[in-house]
């Protein structure tokens, strides 16, 4: 769990960039819209960044042979949304939430073992990505996951089609696909902690997502 401890010696003027993520329907959406609220609810100048939304290349991706290759397009992607997006906001000292980013790659792409979680964290750092003040995980068991995905209205039916069949980045949704990921995000938080990134996880069946929202805000 990090500590206030984790966030010293950075620029006062400096925003901070936290990255929420987790496996599909682990409640992270739900997540990062109370943390909005909360923001503005207290004035706190931030920029929310999805990266789906900033994805003019998605098709290129999803159409990408393998996971090595799908790495690198989006290590590039997320170069770009670095440079014109996140750096900016920071310097601004805004707070920046990312709808996921570094971490699920670093979760999906390497569960096939094609290529290593270190591997790709050296992608990001060989291109000048910054790492994250925080990186918040949302995980909740995989069966509650999928019944979340179920039950989720919001999606379009196109978006739903594309999951199903296996064509999102997150791959198809499957019981045992599921828990691969599950397994994949906790190596990853072991991982960003011995490279010293604060980590954040939270289990978002044991918590109401206004105390997960305390818990990310208390650390900012």
């Amino acid at each position: 769990m990090p500590t206030l401890a984790d966030f010293q010696n950075r620029p006062m003027n400096r925003g901070k960039w936290v990255v929420v993520d987790g496996p599909s329907g682990s409640g992270k959406d739900s997540l990062l819209s109370v943390l909005q609220q909360r923001l503005l609810e207290t004035n706190t100048p931030f920029s929310y960044i999805s990266e789906e939304d900033l994805d003019p290349d998605r098709q290129q991706i999803l159409t990408a042979t393998g996971d090595r290759a799908k790495a690198r397009l989006l290590v590039n992607h997320r170069f770009r949304i670095w440079h014109k997006y996140v750096y900016p906001a920071l310097m601004e000292g805004r707070v920046v939430l990312s709808n996921r980013g570094e971490p699920a790659t670093l979760a999906y792409q390497t569960a096939s073992g094609e290529i290593s979680i270190s591997q790709v964290w050296e992608m990001h750092r060989h291109k000048g990505i910054s790492r994250p003040d925080l990186v918040v995980i949302t995980v909740c068991r995989p069966d509650a996951a999928l019944l979340r995905r179920e039950q989720d209205q919001a999606a379009s039916g196109s978006i739903r089609a594309e999951r199903e069949r296996g064509r999102g980045l997150s791959g198809k949704f499957t019981g045992e696909r599921q828990e691969l990921i599950h397994r994949q995000y906790f190596e990853v938080r072991r991982f960003l902690e011995e490279k010293n990134v604060p980590v954040l996880l939270l289990d978002t069946e044991k918590m109401s997502v206004g105390q997960e929202a305390d818990a990310v805000l208390r650390l900012l």
